[in-house]
């Protein structure tokens, strides 16, 4: 089943009780994936036909991000031309420093929509939509769950929720 809901300050609630639980879960891949997102998975290793995903993951869907380690902002994709060979590879890099931390803290700022989910070590990432990500009508990221259901916060305000069954891996 899959409802979509407007984000008010109810709803939100019921939105963070959902991103709160990924708390404690491992990263232990991410991946580059076409039109731009970067998809990381988190949590207990699933195989699916000849690919392994986790049984948590995070899509950016392609809309800008930073990653920060403390207070000091590593990466920042709205200054950076992922199309280039060299910045491609030292963003790489950068996310390598994901793999095997754990989330100590995920949520979303009510106000943006932003999705912060910070890991071990002061590392932390921020999916940041802009006005300019609302013309594509597409959601600015997304979070699938262990028991496959998923939540994708897009334009408008609004998320969908999407029981398990009804979604496909990446």
């Amino acid at each position: 089943m899959k409802s979509t809901k407007n984000i008010d300050r109810d709803s939100f609630v019921q939105l963070l009780n959902h991103i709160n639980n990924l708390n404690d879960q491992k990263c232990f891949h991410y991946t580059k994936s076409y039109g731009g997102a970067y998809n990381f998975d988190f949590g207990e290793k699933v195989q699916f036909n000849d690919k392994v995903f986790g049984s948590w993951w995070i899509s950016t869907c392609g809309t800008n991000f930073t990653v920060k380690q403390g207070d000091n902002i590593v990466v920042d994709t709205r200054n950076l031309d992922l199309d280039n060979t060299n910045v491609a590879t030292e963003l790489q890099q950068t996310l390598k420093s994901f793999l095997g931390q754990s989330v100590t803290e995920a949520t979303v700022d009510y106000d943006s929509l932003a999705l912060l989910v910070q890991l071990d070590g002061e590392l932390s990432i921020s999916i940041n939509p802009t006005s300019e990500d609302d013309e594509f009508e597409l959601p600015y990221w997304i979070v699938v769950f262990p028991n496959k259901s998923s939540l994708a916060v897009g334009p408008n305000r609004r998320y969908t929720y999407s029981d398990s069954g009804t979604v496909s891996p990446k």
